[in-house]
């Protein structure tokens, strides 16, 4: 028997040992990373509106403060330049030149013409007349103990007498700073003295309503405008007429 007899062959019913498989192949296709995409910066764009707006909105803010600096410059409180040649200031009837005369010195006036009256004629009333010169002069010498506050200085203090009435005309500065005030007043007497009602206030070149002006002028002066008086030592005004340039003042009694 051969010597190959008993060996047995594999056969195809054998297991046999397999290698693994790789997988099927799919459609998917591995594409190259990309870099991230930029956002585009928007730029604000300012078109012919925008542009129109800015240039009036500028305007405007230019014309408001021109009205503001006119309307500044008009008062003459501070000198602006350009805009303070639009500025004219109130303008008295006619220009005194005024020396002061102290109130001691004024009376004494007064009461010397009194008794030069009674010289004349024994009879009342006696009368006297007083110079708009004289009474600027007592004025200029009383003013800046009136003021409130004694950095403002006085520099031009008048009294125009007209037959209508009384016109006062003053200019303060302090520093860079200036007042210049017209006021009309009419003389009334009480109680043998001499109060002024105020018919009209002018401030720079403003016409302004008396109350207010009056509330205004609180800050400078020490009393009201409407509470100024005028007295003549123990003398009692009986009566008091205006003439264009002087008063005449009338008493019934010498003391």
């Amino acid at each position: 028997m051969p010597e190959n007899a008993n060996q047995t062959t594999p056969t195809s019913n054998q297991n046999t040992v397999s290698s693994p498989q790789a997988p099927p192949p799919t459609n998917t296709q591995v594409r190259p990373e990309q870099p991230p995409k930029k956002i585009p910066r928007i730029k604000p764009k300012f078109g012919k509106n925008a542009m129109l707006f800015i240039g009036v909105l500028a305007l405007a803010l230019f014309s408001v403060l021109l009205l503001v600096g006119i309307l500044v410059a008009k008062t003459g409180i501070i000198e602006l330049t350009l805009l303070s040649r639009l500025y004219h200031g109130p303008l008295p009837t006619r220009q005194l030149i005024v020396e002061p005369i102290s109130a001691v010195d004024f009376v004494g006036y007064l009461d010397s013409r009194l008794k030069q009256s009674y010289a004349i004629s024994q009879v009342p009333p006696f009368h006297a007349v007083i110079t708009e010169r004289e009474i600027s002069g007592a004025l200029y010498s009383a003013l800046p103990g009136a003021l409130r506050d004694s950095k403002w200085n006085v520099d031009k203090a008048q009294i125009v007498v007209r037959e209508d009435g009384l016109e006062y005309f003053s200019r303060f500065s302090r520093g860079a700073f200036k007042l210049e005030v017209l006021i009309v007043m009419k003389p009334i007497l009480e109680s043998g003295s001499v109060r002024f009602d105020v018919q009209s206030i002018q401030v720079g070149d403003y016409s302004l309503p008396v109350p207010i002006a009056q509330t205004l002028a609180a800050y400078y002066f020490g009393r009201d405008l409407g509470t100024w008086t005028l007295t003549f030592g123990s003398l009692r005004i009986d009566n008091i007429v205006m003439h264009d340039g002087y008063l005449e003042i009338f008493v019934n009694q010498l003391k």
